[in-house]
């Protein structure tokens, strides 16, 4: 069995090449799925077909929430641990073909997610337990990979990096530029803590804002303090780290009014926030 990972799902399916998908979408098979698989689909597939199941004449098999089990399943191999961790391995990626001036790591030291509250999240409707790499593996893996690959930047891809590992980094750098999901914390309110983290290689950390009104927060159960959150951004400017913020309007809690709110607080920090 032959497995192709592809970047974008209007590629033509490869003969003798099984193509999966994996994620938050098991009812993709009834979702018009135009808008993620391009335009090519409907000129090079079967209208009929596509019509009925159009995910499933791009791809062969659909796996809902967590792929590794099934992947492993598929290719018959058998883990001796349901929870082994293995270090990631970088070697089959063709470097030369990325568009990237070098190569950018993804790392995930951690499934689900440490807070797992939040009304709106997959993690927590599904249930997703929350399992993180021991730190010190955790270290010890980022250091091993850059010596031994030389990253330009490595992405940290849990859905919220843990304040436990955000500290350990801090002063335990990988040895290369770093990124990251993380939540609002008061660590990120401590100069002296994040002029550590960007001493560490930290270049920018992408946080969930969602709302810029307390109640909307609240009832999303997303443990965040507004004036907290308006302090851990200046003091991330000050400390020279980059922030990339997530906005969500449309939410049950929110009405126009609390949309708005939302929209001043993005203009009353705009020299704070980078993206």
């Amino acid at each position: 069995m032959k497995v192709h990972r592809s970047s974008v799902l209007s590629e033509l399916p490869e003969p003798g090449v099984d193509h999966i998908c994996h994620g938050g979408f098991p009812e993709a098979d009834e979702s018009p799925f135009d808008t993620c698989v391009g335009w090519r689909a409907h000129h090079f597939l079967d209208e009929k077909a596509w019509l009925e199941k159009p995910i499933h004449c791009l791809v062969d098999h659909l796996v809902a929430g967590s792929g590794e089990e099934a992947l492993l399943s598929m290719l018959e191999i058998e883990r001796k641990e349901s929870r082994q961790h293995d270090t990631p391995n970088y070697e089959a990626f063709p470097w030369d073909n990325y568009l990237a001036p070098g190569p950018i790591f993804p790392y995930s030291s951690s499934t689900g997610c440490y807070w797992n509250k939040c009304s709106f999240c997959p993690e927590e409707a599904e249930g997703n337990e929350y399992i993180p790499i021991p730190v010190g593996r955790v270290i010890e893996e980022l250091r091993f990979l850059v010596e031994k690959h030389k990253p330009v930047l490595i992405h940290l891809t849990d859905n919220a990096v843990s304040p436990v590992l955000l500290k350990a980094v801090s002063k335990n750098p990988p040895g290369a530029p770093w990124y990251g999901f993380a939540r609002f914390t008061r660590d990120l309110m401590d100069l002296d803590f994040c002029v550590a983290l960007k001493k560490s290689g930290c270049v920018m950390l992408k946080l969930g804002l969602e709302s810029g009104d307390q109640g909307v927060l609240d009832a999303m159960q997303k443990g965040i303090n507004l004036e907290e959150a308006s302090l851990a951004l200046k003091t991330l400017k000050k400390a020279g780290i980059a922030t990339y913020i997530y906005l969500l309007f449309g939410t049950p809690p929110e009405s126009l009014t609390e949309a708005r709110k939302t929209l001043d607080f993005v203009a009353k920090h705009h020299e704070q926030i980078d993206f």
